[in-house]
């Protein structure tokens, strides 16, 4: 009895140990499954999001942000002191603080402490300061006016990417001070623009602050670059400011730029006035405030068409006459005729030029998706050429050679007419103005005269005056205004935390649904 009773208690053992288990097993299969369903969102995070961009990247300096799929590309790669791309307020990134005088002379930045540089180094006050001094001393090198460095004091006497200047230092409490010489209310509006994003050291020369690698990043935001391909570019999320973090964000980005495979994508850069995507695509973006517009880019050049005036100008009117005869719309005006005080230019008369008969003029082909270009350009710059007494020539020229040959007065040109795009901040476009016309890293818009840049001296500008100019000078010809954003799938994305107003936007702020 004693043997049986010893049995029976060591089977009630082995019982309640195997009912244990299974109770165990159950529980960790039960919460395995509760913590799937908890993290589905996670998960669907780590799968590609395709987004489509116009035109391929060519450098991954900051200094050539300017170049518009740089904006999409890098705006995520590298991060600003602050940014504005976020719905609401200014959003601190590498600032985690900031303040200003009360006269707005003296801004004050408390660099974050603890975030890291994708290879492990800590994106410290020091650095910041002297990333931003190389592009300052870059900016003051090629004489173009950004709208920050020139405006801060002692500016005049920074030599080079060690010197000290009262106007951009750090404090003894090591904060990132910027004096200016007067009122700068703007000054986180302009901190935030991409240019002025914090790069390693590593990825410039530290005497010349020539870039190192064009093809080659060390980032500083909350993506970093994976893969970069002649076909695409791969981006994925990296361990950063703890507060950007969101289960529902995007985590794994593919960005194409063939023109082959727009509509495949989740998110295609475009304009407001697209109709390809509608069934398949919902659009996110701002006001009508970008510019499509066509530019004479060998306008300086002896031997080109375009040195003429009177030529410029009866191309560019044949150009629109074959537009509005064939049902588009075109406007004469170059900035948006929502922006305060701008209307249609007062129109001139063009002469008939007198030129050798059967001239070449050599035209870039548009890539633009607005109806405008796409249906009618091609036809329209025929009907003007033919209308002039020229020869037509389609000639292919890389976005980074059309940005070069912005320049005037070069030994040689591609092409003598191209298209391309600007935005502008309707609300407040001053800036924007100066910066078109003064900086070299923006689209450098000509001046034939020297009328426009007596024009942008003055301390009250306006920008009806700099618009009769432009179309005085015939060199641009501007003929659209449209939203500029993306094209979403329908029912993937939530861009609701996503400031419209400048796009194209971060991906850190756009959700999963």
């Amino acid at each position: 009895m004693a043997a049986a009773g010893k049995i029976n208690m060591y089977s009630r053992k082995v019982f309640l140990l195997l009912s244990s288990l299974v109770l165990i097993i159950f529980l960790l299969l039960a919460s395995n499954r509760y913590i799937a369903m908890n993290r589905a969102p996670e998960a669907n995070s780590a799968e590609i999001v395709k987004v489509w961009v116009e035109g391929a990247p060519y450098s991954s300096d900051p200094l050539e942000y300017d170049a518009f799929a740089h904006h999409v590309i890098f705006r995520s790669v590298y991060a600003s002191l602050v940014t504005q791309y976020k719905q609401g307020e200014f959003t601190p990134i590498l600032a985690e603080s900031w303040s200003a005088s009360d006269d707005f002379r003296t801004w004050s930045f408390k660099i974050r402490k603890g975030v890291y540089f994708s290879n492990g180094d800590e994106i410290t006050p020091a650095i910041t300061l002297k990333s931003l001094k190389r592009i300052a001393y870059l900016l003051k090198a090629r004489k173009s006016q950004s709208g920050l460095f020139e405006n801060l004091e002692g500016f005049e006497l920074f030599e080079g990417m060690d010197s000290v200047f009262s106007g951009m230092r750090l404090s003894d409490s090591n904060q990132l001070i910027f004096q200016f010489k007067r009122p700068f209310k703007k000054a986180l509006e302009t901190v935030g623009f991409g240019l002025y994003s914090i790069v390693h050291p590593s990825q410039f020369d530290s005497r010349t602050g020539q870039w190192l690698d064009p093809r080659h990043s060390v980032s500083s935001g909350p993506y970093q670059i994976e893969t970069w391909t002649s076909e695409l570019i791969k981006l994925k999320t990296r361990p950063f400011i703890k507060e950007f973090a969101a289960k529902d964000s995007i985590s794994n980005i593919e960005i194409r730029w063939s023109d082959s495979s727009r509509s495949e994508n989740d998110l295609i850069m475009g304009t407001s006035d697209e109709t390809a995507f509608s069934d398949t695509h919902e659009f996110f973006g701002g006001a009508a405030s970008e510019i499509g517009y066509l530019q004479c880019m060998s306008w300086s050049d002896s031997s080109s068409p375009c040195r003429d005036l009177n030529l410029r100008r009866q191309l560019r009117d044949s150009f629109y006459d074959d537009l509005r005869s064939r049902g588009f719309g075109v406007s004469g005006s170059f900035f948006p005729l929502v922006m305060k005080g701008i209307q249609e230019p007062k129109k001139s008369n063009a002469s008939n030029p007198v030129l050798p008969s059967n001239e070449l003029l050599r035209v870039r082909p548009t890539a633009f998706g607005n109806p405008v270009f796409s249906q009618g350009y091609n036809h329209a710059m025929s009907a003007a050429a033919k209308a002039s007494g020229l020869r037509l020539s389609f000639r292919e020229l890389s976005r980074e050679n059309l940005l070069k040959e912005s320049a005037p007065n070069l030994a040689h040109y591609s092409v003598d007419v191209a298209a391309r795009g600007t935005g502008i901040l309707v609300d407040d476009p001053t800036d924007d103005i100066r910066f078109m016309f003064l900086s070299k890293e923006g689209i450098r818009l000509p001046d034939t005269d020297g009328k426009i840049l007596a024009a942008l001296s003055k301390l009250e500008l306006d920008p009806q005056e700099i618009n009769q100019l432009i179309w005085n000078q015939a060199v641009v010809w501007p003929v659209v205004h449209y939203a500029s954003g993306f094209w979403s799938r329908k029912g993937r994305f939530d861009f609701s935390s996503v400031n419209l107003v400048l796009p194209p936007t971060e991906f850190q702020w756009i959700k999963r649904r």
